[in-house]
């Protein structure tokens, strides 16, 4: 299938169910007490993408709607291949959920951002309702810019600065990179791994020109950038 490659090494330790997210623990430990059956989700190393072409139905491109994507990362799991086994996932240049739009917004850098967000269970998943209890929506570009703004550190993430930013796409974390622009407010993900050639963290944007491995300047021009973590 093009935008998929096979995986590449043997059986691993969470290859045990092969068909399932889920593996059972018994008599864990939590807070001190003794507990029974512990439910522990682990990340599909059964499924690798290039960044080429969507994953099957992560194309929807009703902004309405929140994608549950073949590859989901949790916290606690962290590891940079598999954060950019979620991005790739989504293959944002080619996707046809972030291509321009007619109206306003015209751009989906917050779809995407939301997406690769709410795919590595971060607290922005559960952030905006759809008005019935448990039932969530992506957001509005200015809705996720103002959570972002004034709710996400009370949320679990934490602000970076441009050396933590490094460490921590190093340890694949979710990381949101945000910038008022000439063009207006943008959002990107930062790829994990190691930086770009300018030393600077590398971006997946939906934002023109949508991709994966853009320098900071692409996307923000020369902008003060502000990073968001989450574990």
């Amino acid at each position: 299938m093009p935008g998929r490659i096979s995986k590449p090494w043997g059986k691993s330790a969470w290859d045990e169910e092969e068909n399932s997210d889920v593996h059972h623990v018994s008599s864990v430990r939590l807070g001190g007490e003794e507990s029974g059956k512990q439910v522990v989700r682990r990340p599909d190393v059964n499924l690798l993408y290039d960044g080429t072409t969507p994953a099957e139905g992560v194309f929807l491109t009703h902004a309405e709607a929140i994608i549950r994507a073949p590859v989901q990362s949790y916290p606690g799991q962290r590891k940079v291949i598999h954060t950019q086994n979620v991005i790739n996932q989504y293959a944002v240049a080619a996707n046809p959920r972030y291509f321009p739009r007619p109206q306003e917004p015209r751009e989906a850098g917050h779809l995407f951002v939301f997406d690769v967000m709410a795919s590595q269970h971060t607290t922005l998943a559960r952030a905006f309702t759809l008005g019935y209890p448990g039932i969530y929506r992506p957001g509005t570009f200015a809705e996720l810019w103002k959570w972002l703004t004034t709710l996400a550190l009370q949320r679990s993430w934490r602000e970076l600065d441009d050396n933590a930013v490094l460490e921590g796409a190093a340890r694949g974390l979710p990381i949101i990179a945000m910038a008022e622009t000439s063009a207006g407010p943008r959002l990107a993900v930062v790829e994990p791994g190691q930086p770009g050639p300018d030393g600077k963290p590398l971006l997946a944007s939906a934002h023109e020109p949508r991709g994966q491995r853009q320098t900071v300047a692409q996307v923000f021009e020369s902008r003060k950038v502000r990073y968001l973590a989450h574990d």
